[in-house]
């Protein structure tokens, strides 16, 4: 409480601009850095989208490209099928002539030359046991006993059934060693297997597509094997750890993966036909650039639109509170006796007119203590204080309207009927007059209940049902609700257990029957004695318990010279029955 204290006397010493500036200024600059921030967060999540999905769509371009290339090499290393003497030659069993090794050799040529990304281009005859070898340099025949471990791998791999083997090459310059094996077409077994070595004018072609600003492509066979790298010094060979980890994340749409303590998007794409990864990495940083890039804009615009709102807040705080100080300057004169004192402020309208009963107020004092009516001056101060005891009613209820609206811009619909209904209760109060319409009274009880099941819900179940012949006969103002409100507060009982409250009214004859009935915990017969022989005084009570029926009872006798009664019936326990009996008049004049 003490700290409380200091810090309102410490606010009473700071200018009312200099607060609303600092707090004004809190406000944008929290509001701009929360939209900064939001929008930093939006735009990098749609910028690194951006990016996948274009290096997804060019990644599945080069897949396709890269399978069309593998079908060439397919159709390339089945020719040999559709010479018929070099079939017959492959065919053979028995060992074959220097006429047959002589033409194996220039058919290899020839093959070796069609293509201008070759390296090597080799065929091993699994009867002969033999692989005729050509290059740039040479052509020679090998026998088995020459060939290297893999080549045997390999050569017994594609004699078990694989038709296409695609294999990293030894070579710095080649691409990939492609095997393909011939079959005999009447048993479908192996006979020849066509193996070549193609350079990397092809697949260089395709990381330069992908070189920019540091990014570049890996493709690995179906056994994740590195068949090519558009940057050996970052992966090659030996990174079997992150080729690895590549193959964990091939099925995702994305990941982001270190290489080299450098953070990678890692895209992926598979061809269908040869398993062959396609594997793009895009450096973190791209990124990064247009993002913050996008952001320095995003913050050059949020410092604009800050000082812009800065300035504006500025000029509008001055233009209000100006005029204000002026104003206290005037009444601190009036203060000290000056009555003469006018001003002439202005700023906007509210302020022009507070100018204005500042000077009318100033000059109807001065004329009243000119005139020295003391009689005067006294009536009007009773009536200084009468208003002053509506003003604090009707403040609640414009501030109540104000708040109501606020809710219902926020779309806060709830709030809205709540604050609208307790409005509606206020203003209902506040108005003049002890007699009021059955219609009216019945809006307000409607008013009262609706704000009663906002806070009991589903405990509290309420149905009306009125007399529509006897909408505009006078009743006693609040009298239906104070009959509801005793069954919501004693009906309940202690543990608030569920309600039903029924309120009708009836005419009969010359009298209107308001009867509110409910089936809470009912009232004890000691009580219900008592309260009865309170109805028969005509005393108004200041007791804590029933006040309210004792009350409403004497102002039925006050305001209907005895006419009018309350009549109760109850079980404990079971149910409670009120019924307001009063006389059917249309007119106060008729009371």
């Amino acid at each position: 409480m003490r700290y409380k204290k200091r810090l309102f006397q410490f606010l009473n010493r700071i200018p009312l601009w200099t607060q609303l500036f600092v707090m004004t200024i809190f406000v944008i600059s929290i509001t701009i850095l929360v939209i900064l921030v939001n929008n930093y967060s939006r735009n990098r999540n749609t910028i690194l989208k951006t990016e996948v999905t274009t290096s997804n769509q060019l990644l599945n371009l080069e897949t396709e490209n890269l399978e069309k290339y593998i079908q060439d090499l397919v159709y390339f290393s089945v020719q040999p099928c559709y010479d018929t003497r070099l079939s017959q030659i492959l065919s053979l069993t028995a060992p074959i002539d220097v006429w047959q090794k002589s033409y194996m050799k220039n058919q290899i040529r020839a093959y070796y030359y069609s293509r201008n990304d070759l390296i090597s281009y080799n065929i091993y005859l699994m009867h002969q046991k033999i692989e005729f070898r050509r290059n740039a340099k040479a052509q020679k025949i090998a026998d088995a006993s020459q060939l290297s471990a893999s080549d045997r791998e390999v050569f017994s791999q594609c004699e078990k059934g694989d038709n296409v083997v695609i294999l990293p090459s030894d070579s710095d310059k080649a691409f990939i060693d492609f095997y393909h094996s011939i079959i005999r077409i009447k048993d479908r077994k192996p006979i020849a297997i066509v193996n070549f070595t193609v350079d990397k004018t092809y697949v260089d072609s395709i990381n330069r597509n992908h070189n920019n600003n540091g990014e570049f492509i890996c493709i690995l066979n179906k056994d994740n094997r590195l068949l090519y790298s558009g940057n050996t010094g970052r992966i090659n060979a030996g990174s079997q750890s992150l080729l690895t980890e590549i193959e964990e994340k091939a099925g995702r749409e994305y990941s982001i993966m270190s290489v080299e303590n450098e953070p990678f998007i890692v895209t992926t794409s598979e061809s269908d036909a040869y398993h062959l990864k396609l594997v793009s990495f895009t450096p973190l940083s791209v990124v990064d650039t247009a993002i913050n890039r996008s952001f320095q804009i995003s913050f050059l615009m949020g410092v604009i639109v800050w000082g812009i709102a800065v300035l504006l807040i500025t000029i509008l705080i001055r233009l209000t509170t100006n005029p204000l100080s002026t104003l206290a300057r005037n009444l601190r004169n009036v203060g000290n006796g000056d009555f003469t004192s006018t001003v002439d402020i202005g700023g906007n309208r509210e302020i022009a007119n507070l100018s204005y009963d500042f000077n009318y107020m100033t000059k109807h004092i001065d004329e009243l203590i000119k005139k020295n009516y003391i009689s005067e001056i006294n009536e009007k101060t009773s009536r200084l204080i009468a208003l002053e005891a509506q003003l604090n009613p009707h403040f609640l209820y414009n501030t109540l309207q104000v708040i109501s609206t606020e809710a219902l811009i926020n779309d806060q619909p709830r709030i809205h009927l709540m604050i609208t209904s307790l409005a509606s209760i206020l203003r209902y109060t506040i108005k003049g007059g002890d007699f009021v319409s059955l219609f009216s009274e019945m809006e307000y009880v409607n008013h009262y209940i609706l704000l009663q099941k906002m806070r009991l819900e589903e405990k509290l179940n309420v149905s009306i049902e009125n007399d529509e012949t006897g909408m505009d006969i006078l009743i006693p103002k609040i009298s239906i609700q104070t009959l509801v409100e005793n069954s919501i507060l004693h009906g309940m009982g202690k543990n608030g257990d569920a309600i039903h409250i029924s309120i009708t009214a009836r005419l009969q004859e010359e009298f209107l029957a308001v009867t509110v009935a409910d089936d809470g915990c009912g009232i004890s017969p000691d009580y219900l004695s008592t309260l009865k022989e309170e109805f028969d005084k005509s005393t108004i009570s200041h007791g804590n318990s029933g006040i309210g029926l004792i009350n409403l009872n004497s102002r039925l006798k006050l305001l209907y010279s005895g006419k009018a009664s309350i009549q109760i019936s109850s079980e404990e326990g079971s149910y409670t029955s009120i019924t307001m009996l009063i006389p059917a008049i249309k007119e106060v004049s008729d009371v």
